[in-house]
């Protein structure tokens, strides 16, 4: 469910995931909210408006080691979602594998992560023969990141930034895909990045789900 239909349980889904070997205090309780929330979940869906021609756009976002002050963990979080004409096709919270040294440093590798799975995403509806535009449209609201991206940002604050954000500046010189900001509260990614609030939670993943 977390993967296909209900992307609001990707968060708690993938942060439960990482403790399926060695569980701690306080899994089962929060594994137990899961399957109560999923349990009242049976008529959501994922509605597809009629008269909505937007095609396909790419959020991006991240949380530079958010977790740490819950349980010591110093990994980021990669927080990105893919719609065509507003429905969620794709979306991720995913364990960055490595640590990143600043939150421009998570904000660079979401954004790759975002770019690759964008693309991916629109060679299948390439293939599915779906009116997609040329130019893949990706949203981030971190300045460092678009900065990098669009090859405009300091060097001396990016060095320790792998190859990945590099391929994102040669993709972009390509015309493939077009960088643009968007404000934080505006911008949907940031509900895969944490944990939240019941008020945050409802605002964040409006439009996530329709129902039946």
């Amino acid at each position: 469910m977390a993967s296909t239909t209900h992307a609001k349980l990707a968060v708690a889904h993938s942060m439960l995931a990482k403790y399926t070997s060695t569980p701690v205090e306080g899994c089962l309780e929060a594994l137990k909210s899961c399957v109560r929330y999923a349990a009242g979940q049976t008529d959501g869906c994922l509605r597809i408006p009629a008269t909505t021609t937007e095609g396909m756009k790419a959020y991006s976002d991240s949380d530079w080691a958010g977790q740490f002050k819950i349980d010591g963990d110093v990994h980021s979080r990669t927080g990105l979602l893919i719609t065509f004409n507003k429905v969620p096709i794709d979306w991720a919270s995913t364990k960055q594998l490595c640590i990143a040294t600043s939150s421009g440093d998570a904000e660079s590798r979401a954004l790759a992560t975002t770019v690759a799975r964008g693309l991916q995403m629109q060679y299948i509806a390439e293939e599915l023969e779906l009116d997609t535009p040329a130019t893949l449209q990706i949203y981030a609201d971190a300045d460092a990141a678009i900065g990098f991206a669009r090859n405009t940002g300091g060097n001396s604050k990016m060095k320790h930034i792998d190859i990945r954000e590099q391929w994102v500046q040669d993709i972009r010189q390509q015309g493939r895909i077009c960088i643009n900001k968007i404000g934080t509260r505006s911008n949907p990614a940031d509900f895969f990045t944490k944990l939240m609030v019941n008020s945050e939670f409802d605002r964040t993943s409006a439009g996530l789900n329709g129902q039946l």
